[in-house]
C-alpha cells in the first residue's frame, strides 16, 4: 500500500457532530418533531462535499440554509451564528450547549414542526447545522449519493434479506449494519457525517487481520476529541455488507474518548457507493447500487494512480499562490494565508491534498504538459473553488 493511499485514510471516522457533546454530562434533547407533513414523496437535490451530504433547509420561514445530514448524532444540530442570525430564545441547556426550539423545519415539500437543537460549532465550517437521526425518526430517508438526490417518505422498507435489504441493530444511540471483515461478523455504525471509508478504533480492530504492520499516517483531532495519531493498513481479506464486497479495502485505526462506540465506523467513502434508505422505525437499511460487482474504493484507485509514476516531491508545490505561501518545514508540507498560521497540508492523492487540523478542507494542484505544478484549487467554506496561480 502506497503513501498516498495510507493518506487517504487520514481523513476518518469522527461521529463528528456526536463527539460535540459526549464528553460533556448535558444530554441533548433527542426528542422527534412534534408534527411531520410531506406532500408525498419529497425528493430534493443533494450536495456532496467530500462524501458529506448537504441539503438546503429553510428554519422559522427563513434561509436556505445549508445543513448536513447526520446519522451519526441522535439530536439536532445549528450553529451559534445561525441561532443569532433567527433571533432564537434559549429553551435551556447549557451556556455552552444552548438549547432552542425551532417552530418550523422546511426541506422541500417536507414540513416539521416543533424541533429541538442544541446550538455548537460543527467540525465542517460551511454548513449552517445539522439534521440528527431523530428529525426523520418516523419517515424513510433516502441519501442517493451517485444521482445527488435526498428524499423523504412514509412507509416502511420490505423485510431484511440479508443482501439488499440488512435488519439494523442499536450501538448506543446510533445504528449498526453487519458486515463481515475476513469471515468474521461485525456491527459498522452507520455515520454519513465521517468522510473516511472503514475505521477502527484499537479495541475494534484487534481481531482485524491486517497486510503488515499498521503505519503513522498522521494526527487528527476534534471537538472533544484529543489529538491522536493515526495508523492506516490494507486489510488481509474482504469486508461484505449484504451483497456487496470490497476487495482488500484500505481501512484507519486511531483512539477515541471511552465513551465512543468501539465498533466499526462505515463512513461516507462507503456510502458513497449506494443510494442508501434509512427506515429506522423497522431498524433496516437498503443499499442500492447499479452494479454488484467488488467496489474498489477511491483511495485505493488513487493510490494505484499515483504509484504508476514517480512520487511528487515536496518542492513540487512550494511557492507562492495569491495570498497564501507553501512551504516545506522539517519535512512537512505547510500552507500559510499572509497574516495566519501555518497549516500542515496532508497528501490524499498524487496532487491533491487535505489539511491535518481541517480535515474537510480540499486542495487540489494543476500541472501543466510537463509536469510542473502551475496552480491550486481550495475548496472554501462557501463550498466555492478558489484558484490561485503559482507564482515561483
Amino acid at each position: 500500500m502506497t503513501r498516498d493511499c495510507l493518506a487517504a485514510t487520514l481523513v476518518v471516522f469522527t461521529l463528528a457532530t456526536a463527539e460535540l457533546v459526549r464528553a460533556q454530562e448535558y444530554t441533548p434533547d433527542s426528542s422527534p418533531p412534534e408534527r411531520v407533513e410531506l406532500s408525498g414523496v419529497v425528493d430534493v437535490p443533494l450536495t456532496l462535499e467530500s462524501n458529506l451530504p448537504i441539503v438546503e433547509v429553510r428554519v422559522n420561514g427563513q434561509g436556505p440554509f445549508r445543513f448536513g445530514i447526520e446519522t451519526g448524532a441522535n439530536f439536532m444540530v445549528i450553529s451559534p451564528d445561525l441561532a443569532g442570525r433567527l433571533s432564537l430564545k434559549r429553551a435551556g441547556g447549557t451556556d455552552e450547549y444552548p438549547a432552542y426550539r425551532l417552530d418550523t423545519i422546511d426541506i422541500g415539500g417536507a414540513h416539521f414542526a416543533g424541533m429541538p437543537a442544541v446550538a455548537r460549532r460543527v467540525a465542517q465550517a460551511n454548513i449552517d447545522g445539522v439534521l440528527g437521526l431523530p428529525l426523520y425518526r418516523d419517515l424513510l430517508l433516502t441519501i442517493d449519493y451517485p444521482n445527488r438526490r435526498a428524499r423523504f417518505e412514509r412507509g416502511a422498507l420490505p423485510a431484511a434479506d440479508g443482501q439488499s435489504i440488512l435488519a439494523l441493530t442499536h450501538v448506543g444511540p446510533f445504528w449498526g449494519m453487519p458486515l463481515t471483515i475476513a469471515g468474521k461478523p461485525y456491527s459498522g455504525v452507520l455515520d454519513t457525517r465521517s468522510t473516511g471509508g472503514f475505521g477502527f478504533t484499537p479495541e475494534s480492530a484487534k481481531g482485524v487481520p491486517f497486510d503488515g504492520e499498521l503505519r503513522i499516517v498522521g494526527r487528527a483531532r476534534g471537538a472533544a476529541i484529543p489529538e491522536a495519531d493515526v495508523k492506516a493498513g490494507t486489510i488481509a481479506g474482504d469486508i461484505r455488507i449484504g451483497r456487496y464486497v470490497f476487495p482488500r479495502p484500505a481501512a484507519s485505526v486511531r483512539p477515541l474518548p471511552p465513551d465512543f462506540p468501539t465498533e466499526p465506523i462505515v463512513g461516507g467513502r462507503v456510502l458513497s457507493q449506494f443510494a442508501i434508505t434509512l427506515d429506522q422505525r423497522n431498524a433496516r437499511l437498503r443499499l442500492a447500487r447499479a452494479s454488484a460487482d467488488p467496489i474498489v474504493l477511491d483511495d485505493q484507485a488513487r493510490a494505484a494512480a499515483s504509484s504508476a509514476r514517480a512520487a511528487a516531491s515536496p518542492d513540487d508545490f512550494t511557492g507562492r499562490y495569491g495570498s497564501r505561501v507553501i512551504r516545506v518545514e522539517n519535512g512537512k508540507l505547510l500552507l500559510q494565508r499572509d497574516g495566519g498560521p501555518p497549516l500542515e497540508m496532508v497528501a490524499t492523492g498524487a496532487d491533491t491534498f487535505t489539511l491535518a487540523e481541517v480535515p474537510q478542507a480540499q486542495i487540489k494542484f494543476t500541472r501543466d504538459a510537463a509536469g510542473v505544478v502551475t496552480s491550486v484549487a481550495i475548496l472554501n467554506r462557501d463550498g466555492q473553488w478558489e484558484t490561485e496561480k503559482r507564482v515561483r
